[in-house]
Order: C-alpha cells, then structure tokens, then sequence
C-alpha cells in the first residue's frame, strides 16, 4: 500500500479513466493496418531493440546494456476518451 508522508495508507489512483481504441496487428503482421481508426501507436525504429553483454574491468562486473528507440505518437485522438472525476 502506498503510505502519505505521515505513514498513513493513501489512494494510488487518481480519479479519472482513460479509455482507447487501438486496431489489432494485422494477420501475419506485427503491426496494425494504417487505414483503421486507431487512439495511438508506438512508432519503433527497425532493428530495435538491441541488447548487449559485456564485462567490465577485472571481470569483477558484467554490464547489460540495452537500446529502445521509440516514438510515442496519437494519431486518432477521436479514438479515445478522458473521464474525470469518477471517485467519490
């Protein structure tokens, strides 16, 4: 439980709901078809992610490392819907 700063329980969510409607990858496909009405999409540069091994000085440390190149991008804002105040 997420705890205030007088160590008393406290709400993690907020009061509002997001709701959005995004197409499913096409068949065959890891992506959604372009011509249907989608809230958003994750625009991934291609090869990514990439991800490594490799040990540090002394062999003591070995070290993970790991690229993600990405956009985060809403394109049918009609798609999706904002409500607020929905507790209490």
């Amino acid at each position: 439980a997420a705890m205030d700063k007088n160590s008393v329980p406290a709400d993690i969510w907020g009061d509002n709901l997001m709701l959005h409607y995004v197409g499913k990858p096409q068949p065959g496909a890891d992506s959604a078809d372009e011509n249907e009405p989608s809230f958003g999409y994750t625009l991934r540069r291609k090869g990514m992610p990439v991800a490594d091994k490799y040990d540090g000085a002394g062999g003591k440390v070995k070290y993970c490392r790991y690229t993600d190149i990405y956009k985060v991008a809403v394109v049918g804002g009609d798609a999706g819907y904002l409500i607020t105040g929905i507790s209490k």
